[in-house]
């Protein structure tokens, strides 16, 4: 989840990395959100399937 409302970091470096990581067969999320500041993981954890979903992640 990036926090479109950050003040310490600009959301669109998590853009960018999302950008250079995906080459379209990754199966990655970039959840921008607009209500979030900085401590976005509070929203990001809050996702009713978030865990579930990171801890089915493999290298």
């Amino acid at each position: 989840m990036e926090p479109t409302q950050d003040n310490v970091v600009c959301s669109i470096y998590g853009q960018l990395y999302y950008d250079a990581i995906n080459d379209g067969t990754a199966k990655h999320q970039l959840i921008l959100d607009p209500t979030a500041d900085h401590q976005s993981w509070n929203n990001a954890y809050a996702e009713t399937d978030f865990l579930r979903w990171m801890f089915d992640k493999k290298k």
